[in-house]
C-alpha cells in the first residue's frame, strides 16, 4: 500500500476514526503520518467557499 497521509480537525467527530485507521496502516509498516490542525472543525479545509456561498451571503 502507498503511503497514506490523515489529515484531520481536532474538533472533527470523525478524527478518532480517521486517527485510528493510521495506527492500523502503521501496524502493517504503512508510512501513515497525520496531520491534525489544533481548533479547527471538520469543515475547516472548505470554509471560505462556504463563507462565499449566496447561503451565506
Amino acid at each position: 500500500m502507498p503511503p497514506t497521509l490523515t489529515v484531520v480537525a481536532e474538533h472533527d467527530w470523525m478524527r478518532d476514526r480517521a486517527i485510528a485507521y493510521s495506527e492500523e496502516l502503521r501496524r502493517v509498516n504503512v508510512d501513515a503520518p497525520v496531520l491534525e490542525y489544533k481548533d479547527a472543525v471538520h469543515e475547516f479545509a472548505t470554509l471560505d467557499v462556504l463563507i462565499k456561498s449566496p447561503q451565506a451571503q
